[in-house]
């Protein structure tokens, strides 16, 4: 959406993918996630996926963790 000069209307920010399937499952929200991860996540079966109504361009993945 950014690369659109849209704004998201964030109703949440939680941890992690699966933490946001989780509080899909209790509500009416929607997140975004790779279709890999949907496909294979236990915290996402039972959700419905659908394909983004827009062409989202390029999207930059990073990998992040706790030196500790």
């Amino acid at each position: 959406l950014t690369q659109q000069h849209s704004k998201r209307n964030m109703a949440m920010r939680v941890a992690d993918f699966g933490s946001a399937a989780v509080m899909c499952h209790h509500s009416d929200y929607l997140f975004t996630c790779s279709k890999l991860w949907a496909g294979v996540a236990h915290q996402a079966k039972g959700l419905v996926q659908r394909s983004l109504p827009f062409d989202y361009g390029q999207v930059a993945y990073s990998l992040v963790w706790n030196k500790a």
